[in-house]
């Protein structure tokens, strides 16, 4: 017995060290300090698709918050969505960090060249959701739009010409829209790209 008490401990040691690693606290929203080299941005209807997945499920995805610097590493947007909803408190992972590792953190949670990518099971299920919770709640979360279309409409004017060069390796896209809505457009294009593996592509 008591040579399996003694296998057992440091087990049982590291299991609550991980344990408090991990903890889950609930912070006051006006306590959580957000990082002013935060490199995201998001658009105005995605932040309203944000808002309402934080209105229909609540914060289920904690932010984090480095305690050595009080930085929010993780979580700006849904911060901000919460706050514009009203909450009071988020649920936070406290982690300790020098300031080059929270700035690694930072990025390194929204790279999206180390995330998964959706397969061919997707349209089923968002077909099922669509039967169970109506149209209008995938259009309000944005699911709706997980939807790609592969067919490619020449005559939506959006393309406006593609001019090759004589090698035929690379070429420039130009794209045409309303001036007011050109930062959205770019942020929309760039963000398309990055979730992909696409290389050598370069939005200018």
């Amino acid at each position: 017995m008591g040579d399996f008490i003694s296998k057992m401990l440091p087990i049982v040691v590291k299991m609550r060290q991980i344990f408090h690693m991990i903890q889950i606290k609930n912070r006051s929203i006006d306590e959580i300090k957000p990082a002013n080299y935060n490199p995201r941005a998001i658009m105005d209807s995605s932040f309203e698709g944000l808002k309402e997945s934080l209105r229909r499920f609540n914060v289920v995805d904690p932010l984090i918050v480095n305690t050595r610097t009080g930085n929010l590493v993780s979580g700006h947007q849904r911060l901000r969505a919460a706050q514009e909803l009203g909450f009071k408190e988020v649920p936070v992972v406290e982690v300790d960090l020098s300031e080059a590792d929270e700035m690694a953190l930072n990025v390194t949670l929204n790279n999206p060249k180390i995330a998964g990518f959706f397969t061919d099971d997707l349209q089923a299920l968002l077909d099922e959701l669509k039967m169970d919770l109506g149209e209008s709640v995938l259009v309000d979360l944005r699911l709706n739009e997980l939807v790609i279309d592969n067919a490619w409409d020449s005559s939506s004017g959006v393309v406006d010409g593609i001019d090759e060069n004589l090698d035929g390796i690379s070429a420039i896209i130009k794209i045409k829209c309303p001036q007011e809505i050109k930062d959205e457009v770019l942020i929309t294009v760039k963000k398309a790209i990055l979730e992909t593996s696409l290389e050598g592509v370069e939005v200018v």
